[in-house]
């Protein structure tokens, strides 16, 4: 999960509760050094809060805004800290809103572009955001990432490995291939090797009419970015790759949704000579045993 942004510590609302709790102490006859002592912070730093009290107030007594589009969230205006100038952005509690909304994509491990998230601002600022032109929306949306620690990141699926778990998995599977063929590959007799011809090494992938994006905008620090895309529903067929021992390549072979004999088999049959591809249909274009036997002859 993402880092914190707003801390607990040294924002506007706990300044101005210290700056109060001092003034109750003070009417008690406690001192400042006491008193600051007592609660953990510089006597310096509660000097400053108190020079400050009237603005510090003002802040923590903001309402919250919400939106009409997504779940209502506090105004944080009471959580900052003076930087600067001390200017908050009047869009400050709708950026939260949408800072929650992109949380709440990535932890459901959905995509998030920056399109997405320069749409979602158009909607929720429309006074903001209507004004400007699609090459200053862009910068908005750079700043605006900086302001959440947000960042454009590669999706990785299967999270990442070391080289020493790659090979851990390799070894049991080069193992495993080496029993198999031993057991049921042809030999040369004259040099009672494997013949190279009868060796092959398929890779079935799926082929989506829209294929997915290959990055997401994500939080920085994150350690595995993790994406489900809606790839699924548009999905159109499974093509296998396969290559000999012998370093011959053999046609790709596709397979379809359709009924074997049907309308669709009929037309993918048509498309290129049986040198170029193959092709198979199935009711949900996997490769199942028939569709294996097809390819074999």
């Amino acid at each position: 999960m993402p880092r914190k942004r707003i801390p607990t510590r040294y924002t506007n609302r706990f300044k101005a509760r210290a700056v109060e709790d001092r003034r109750e102490a003070k009417a008690r006859g406690v001192s400042r050094v006491e008193f600051a002592k007592s609660r953990g912070f510089p006597r310096p730093s509660l000097q400053n809060w108190e020079r400050k009290y009237s603005r510090l107030a003002k802040e923590s007594q903001r309402q919250p805004r919400a939106s009409a589009y997504l779940p209502p969230v506090a105004s944080r205006a009471s959580r900052l800290t003076f930087i600067g100038s001390g200017r908050k952005a009047e869009t400050t509690p709708i950026e939260d809103t949408l800072c929650v909304f992109i949380k709440d994509e990535r932890r459901l491990e959905h995509t998030v572009t920056v399109d997405f998230i320069i749409d979602m601002a158009t909607e929720l600022m429309p006074d903001v955001m209507g004004s400007k032109s699609p090459e200053a929306k862009k910068p908005w949306c750079q700043r605006f990432m900086r302001r959440h620690s947000l960042t454009i990141r590669r999706i990785c699926h299967s999270g990442r490995k070391t080289r020493e778990e790659l090979e851990t998995l390799r070894l049991p599977f080069v193992k495993l291939v080496t029993q198999h063929v031993t057991e049921h590959c042809y030999y040369d007799p004259n040099t009672s090797l494997t013949v190279a011809r009868a060796l092959f090494n398929m890779d079935q992938t799926s082929v989506y009419w829209d294929m997915g994006t290959r990055t997401t905008v994500e939080f920085i620090g994150a350690p595995t970015v993790r994406s489900t895309s809606n790839e699924s529903e548009g999905y159109k067929c499974t093509m296998a790759l396969t290559v000999a021992a012998d370093g011959r390549v053999l046609p790709p072979h596709f397979v379809y949704n359709g009924v074997p004999g049907g309308d669709v088999e009929k037309e993918v049959n048509s498309l290129c000579l049986g040198d170029v591809a193959t092709f198979s249909v199935q009711e949900s274009a996997w490769f199942n045993d028939r569709v294996m036997l097809e390819w074999i002859d």
